[in-house]
């Protein structure tokens, strides 16, 4: 494994263990902590459609259409 994808995993472990210790702990606000991963792929540079990359994925709609499209319950 490359450097860069061990420190990817780090951060993502990272990520995993807060939003577990965040949504285990009491808080006064108590919805979840819900994450959502996305491999956007060597193709991803801004996140949007736009001018300089008009042809490129809307990685930032897709993922607005992803959370429109969860049924998963919300508090």
């Amino acid at each position: 494994m490359s450097t860069t994808t061990l420190l990817g995993l780090q951060i993502l472990r990272g990520a995993i263990a807060q939003q577990h210790r965040l949504n285990a702990g009491v808080r006064q606000n108590k919805m979840p902590i819900r994450l959502l991963i996305a491999n956007t792929g060597q193709c991803f540079q801004y996140g949007a459609r736009n001018r300089t990359a008009p042809k490129d994925p809307d990685i930032a709609q897709m993922i607005i259409r992803r959370q429109r499209a969860d049924q998963s319950p919300r508090s």
